[in-house]
């Protein structure tokens, strides 16, 4: 699987980064190199610079009707589809009557409780969310620039590494944040939602308001040449 990745990913010139860290997840999955490396930060991420967040969550809330916390599950996609799954909402917003907890499962995924609001973008979900709840996926990340603590549920975590790998990045999230059932993920949301802070912090080193305009006059630059 890794070398079918590597594959695909040879096709790339450059790689958008917003921290060493991310670089070196490149470097040893992907084999890139540093002078494929583009230090301007995620451009994608430039409207979480711009908006008044507490505004706008409000506003958000306001017009979709939720009006408990926001829980949102961004799981990673898995090739096997049997082994995509999205958390039981009944079960869980009745063992957590002060959340709304929506399922933002890949799009190829078809789930017959998934509710309406997920068709969504994740951008504006993540917005609106007050606690994130995923897995391998590298939207923990986002998260931890808008704030917002992560739990990583991690249900089939031996299986993952043997297909995929995981990293050493992975590999130091404290036992804390990591659950493998539903019950667990609901008990440490219940026991220890207010010890819970954003992960990965120290990942924005690149990332700011001004990485897209330094990305288009990069991309400028390249096409007077």
């Amino acid at each position: 699987m890794v070398q079918q990745y590597r594959k695909v990913y040879q096709a790339t010139d450059f790689y958008l980064v917003g921290c060493e860290q991310m670089s070196q997840c490149f470097k040893q999955s992907l084999g890139a190199t540093e002078e494929q490396m583009l230090y301007f930060g995620l451009p994608r991420i430039n409207k979480y610079y711009t908006a008044d967040r507490a505004t706008v969550k409000a506003e958000l809330k306001d017009k979709y009707g939720i009006t408990n916390k926001l829980a949102l599950y961004v799981p990673t996609y898995r090739e096997d589809k049997a082994d995509n799954r999205a958390i039981d909402k009944a079960y869980f917003e009745k063992c957590l009557p002060g959340y709304t907890l929506i399922n933002k499962l890949h799009p190829s995924i078809e789930h017959s409780d998934i509710d309406d609001v997920s068709s969504i973008d994740t951008s504006i979900l993540m917005l609106m969310s007050d606690i994130i709840i995923s897995d391998y996926s590298s939207l923990p990340i986002e998260a931890s620039l808008l704030d917002i603590p992560t739990i990583f549920y991690v249900y089939d975590e031996g299986t993952y590494d043997k297909v995929r790998g995981l990293n050493q990045f992975y590999k130091a999230i404290p036992d804390s944040y990591k659950v493998y059932t539903e019950e667990d993920l609901i008990m440490t949301i219940q026991e220890k939602e207010h010890l819970l802070s954003p992960l990965f912090k120290d990942w924005h080193k690149y990332n700011t308001d001004k990485s897209l305009h330094q990305l288009t006059e990069y991309i400028d630059k390249m096409v007077t040449k």
